[in-house]
């Protein structure tokens, strides 16, 4: 009841100096959270329409007439979005701040010494330029349009100097982001704020969620009827994302189809006769990560086991690949990126010998997949396909399962988004590792309408590995 009363107190004062502060009940709710909760990093949003710029704009007023010698700062991607969206509108609904923007330097100097900078990020290598700067507030508006790595560097930057922090007494640096689903940030934002899965570093009560949907923002529905017809008139996923906040189904999903209660199955008993084979997609300081494969009669694929690691040599990838594999599995080939064929050049080894040859000599036998990106999405495309409406074809089941205890391979394939530069394509992005491998994988399943992968010399008999090799979390990924 204080902090309500608290907050009020700071609205009234604001208005005796023509302020008219519209905050709807969602928005309320988030300023509260931001001025007296425990969170450091606040996500509000999650569909078009409640109100996030808005948000954004009148908590930074707020907070720095509120905080005296205080330093925040507005970030958009570009200064065009930047200067229509929070410069253009906030000398517009707040005009007693005009006399103090200053519009070369981009900032609000305000009489009591607190600042309000505007930033513009274009693209990733730019936030380099945040670091060793220092801001009590910081508002990333449309947080899904930037990679993990801005709010990484981002972060660094929040931070109070202490005599700042003893004038104001109960301050707290806090971090404001707002989004939609969807967009190159969709799987970090996600993972922290709607999933809550956190890295070891990250403490879970730092992070904190406020939906807010277009029906939480009154002021702007019955001002804007129309715009929630159009919401509900975009296509099914669209609509999902933008007017529900539905996070698993977002504008430029690559895989639309791919669905956790139509992929994902309880593990069952894979036939031995079967055939069965992995795909591989390499990497060191981003992960490896291998796929088991299984054919049945009937055309289903099924991915039952799955290999994810960073930082091992390829000499201790294919130890632990082939430490993994029963022996009376009868895996028949296991098809790798093109990259394989690197050269390690070192002086114990002759001049051709390349990563395929290292792989070889700790037991795992290589051969080169079809690495052709679009027919490979295809081709997984084509696996994950299913139709339950008579009105619209034939009936038919996905032939892709995917085996429950490696659930993560589903995430990371339904975080593909479409690659803005070439839609047919998915975009390069963090866990798309597993991605490359899955499609390898279907390329191969689809091998009489793509070319014949180039074959090495595969081993039915892959030599028992006898050397001590952690085992320890491989089956989950974690």
């Amino acid at each position: 009841m204080l902090s309500r009363l608290y907050i009020i107190l700071i609205l009234v004062n604001l208005m005796a100096i023509n302020v008219d502060i519209n905050f709807q009940p969602k928005q309320f709710e988030a300023f509260q959270s931001l001025e007296h909760g425990d969170a450091l990093y606040t996500l509000y949003g999650g569909a078009k329409g409640g109100g996030k710029s808005y948000l954004v704009r009148t908590r930074e007023i707020i907070r720095r007439m509120r905080y005296a010698g205080t330093d925040g700062v507005i970030i958009r991607r570009t200064h065009p979005e930047l200067y229509a969206n929070h410069i253009q509108k906030m000398l517009t609904e707040f005009p007693f701040i005009v006399p103090w923007y200053r519009a070369g330097d981009k900032l609000i100097k305000y009489p009591n010494g607190s600042i309000t900078f505007f930033k513009h990020l274009d693209s990733t290598k730019d936030v380099y330029g945040f670091q060793g700067l220092e801001y009590d507030d910081m508002s990333l508006d449309e947080a899904t349009q930037h990679e993990e790595e801005v709010f990484t560097i981002l972060k660094t930057s929040l931070r109070i100097d202490p005599k700042i922090s003893v004038k104001n007494l109960g301050f707290k640096p806090k971090f404001l982001l707002t989004g939609n689903p969807g967009g190159i940030g969709h799987e970090w934002v996600m993972r922290r704020f709607i999933e809550r899965n956190f890295n070891p570093n990250e403490t879970p009560e730092d992070f904190h969620f406020i939906q807010a949907k277009i029906w939480d923002n009154p002021l702007f529905l019955n001002a804007n009827p129309q715009y929630l017809r159009n919401l509900q008139d975009l296509p099914e996923y669209l609509r999902k994302a933008y007017l529900d906040g539905d996070w698993y189904i977002f504008a430029g999903r690559y895989f639309k189809k791919l669905r956790y209660d139509k992929h994902v199955i309880d593990p069952c008993g894979l036939d031995p006769s079967w055939l069965r084979f992995r795909s591989l997609d390499w990497g060191y300081n981003h992960p490896t990560v291998c796929l088991w494969w299984a054919l049945d009669f009937r055309g289903n694929a099924y991915i039952y086991r799955a290999y994810r690691e960073s930082e091992y040599t390829v000499g201790q990838m294919a130890r632990n690949i082939v430490a993994m594999t029963p022996r009376d599995e009868n895996i028949v080939m296991t098809l790798v990126g093109h990259d394989m064929r690197t050269r390690i050049k070192t002086e114990e080894v002759p001049p051709e010998y390349n990563m395929m040859d290292e792989a070889a000599a700790n037991g795992l036998y290589c051969s080169l997949a079809n690495t052709e990106r679009v027919p490979g999405w295809q081709a997984l495309m084509h696996l994950i396909e299913w139709n339950d409406d008579p009105t619209k074809g034939r009936v038919f089941e996905p032939r892709l399962k995917i085996f429950k205890h490696i659930d993560w391979v589903y995430k990371d394939l339904a975080y593909l988004i479409h690659s803005e530069r070439n839609p047919e394509d998915v975009e390069k992005m963090p866990r798309d590792d597993t991605g490359d491998s899955a499609r390898y994988g279907a390329a191969h399943i689809f091998k009489t309408r793509l070319p014949e992968p180039e074959k090495c010399p595969q081993t039915l008999f892959e030599e028992e590995i006898t050397e001590d090799v952690e085992m320890e979390n491989w089956e989950t990924g974690t």
